[in-house]
């Protein structure tokens, strides 16, 4: 079968139709490379230099297309951009997605712009999706399943190296818990399965240096749903996160999920339930904050918190903190329903700060060591929780 062109473009502003084309080599110019709906065979394009444009577009009944740019589906399609401020665009399997194949995009500098809808942005299902930006202060959005998630079979990953950087994933689907104007987002670091359906694989977003703004709905920013891992991890700057239930560091439906946060004066803010560092269902999930003088706004079963024969950890190494959170929080444990008739085991949350002054408004002092929790009304088992600071 034909598998389209092999380009080799000028200095000047190309247009490239990537429905015919297999492989572009360009060596200058601010370039336009447009991907039709009906893209499936392995792409490749290099861009040496120039403010460049890869858009993908839906069909003529809006139908969702197969892949975009830098998105394979039982291909591999690959882009790789020296230099620029550069545009990438796809509603569904593009920039750094896969559907049974693998998708990547390196950028290599500039300050760049990533628009996408569901399964974009360093996401993959059966397959290897990734995204690499390596330099500049870029802009990151899209609606779900995107961000570093890692689909059933498959790994994802979102790594930008250095720059301020804004992270948005906030589409328009609903709450899974019907919650009034809040979406579910499936990103950021996510891994995700289809519970009794298929297990979940591994989903990461990395980030290296920079004041950075990470903003999703429900399921995000290093969580693990239903046999699957999700890892976000920073390396410093002051930063901040927004998300809503089960956003940083959680995980549910025995999952695992880590929010990695090494540096920085930063601000945790999640939403509704189950956040930084909470865990359900046989999960286990961390959030570890290794410096900076922090604040955590949370609401119940958050700040190192745990259910249903969980384990989840909130630990801070540094900083003057501040607490504030509702209900089971602050290193507690709640119900273990779930599981308790046929394996006797119960919940643990743990809330470590090692250094202080820190604020608590669950009531607990700095240089205290204590065990949290109390009885199950309905099953007779201990809730247990640790909460210890220096």
């Amino acid at each position: 079968p034909e598998i389209g062109w092999l380009v080799i473009g000028g200095t000047g502003a190309n247009r490239y139709d990537m429905t015919k084309i297999a492989a572009v080599f360009d060596i200058a110019g601010d370039d336009r490379y447009e991907w039709g709906s009906g893209v499936v065979a392995s792409r490749l394009v290099i861009d040496i230099a120039g403010n460049d444009s890869y858009s993908g577009t839906r069909a003529a009944d809006n139908a969702m297309p197969l892949a975009g740019p830098g998105g394979a589906a039982c291909g591999v399609s690959v882009i790789d951009d020296y230099a620029g401020n550069d545009r990438y665009e796809s509603p569904h399997n593009g920039l750094g997605a896969a559907v049974f194949g693998v998708g990547m995009v390196v950028d290599r500098a500039g300050d760049d712009t990533y628009a996408g809808g569901t399964w974009t942005v360093g996401a993959a299902f059966a397959g290897v999706g990734a995204v690499c930006d390596l330099g500049g202060s870029d802009q990151y959005s899209s609606e779900m399943f995107s961000q570093g998630c890692g689909g059933p079979g498959s790994a994802a990953l979102l790594l930008d190296a250095t720059g301020n950087d804004r992270y948005r994933a906030d589409g328009t689907t609903a709450s899974a818990y019907e919650t009034p104007t809040v979406h579910a987002s499936f990103s950021q670091g996510v891994g995700f399965g289809y519970r009794a359906g298929a297990a979940g694989g591994v989903g990461a977003l990395v980030d290296g240096a920079g004041n950075d703004r990470y903003e999703a709905g429900e399921f995000g920013q290093g969580c693990g749903y239903y046999l699957s891992m999700g890892i976000l991890r920073d390396d410093g700057g002051n930063d901040l996160y927004y998300g809503n239930r089960y956003a940083q560091g959680t995980a549910a439906h025995q999952a695992f999920g880590v929010l990695l946060e090494n540096g920085g004066d930063d601000i945790y803010w999640s939403m509704t339930a189950a956040g930084q560092g909470a865990a359900w269902d046989m999960s286990v999930a961390a959030l570890v904050d290794r410096a900076g003088d922090d604040r955590y706004q949370a609401d119940g079963l958050s700040q190192g918190a745990a259910a249903q024969q969980a384990i989840g950890m909130l630990i801070d190494l540094a900083g003057r903190d501040d607490y504030r959170a509702a209900g089971a929080s602050q290193g507690a444990a709640d119900s273990n329903a779930y599981h308790w008739h046929t394996s006797r085991c119960t919940s643990l949350g743990v809330l470590r700060d090692t250094e202080g002054p820190n604020r608590f408004s669950a009531g607990g002092a700095d240089g205290e060591q204590r065990l949290t929790g109390k009885p199950d009304a309905k099953d007779g088992v201990n809730q247990w929780g640790v909460f210890i600071t220096r």
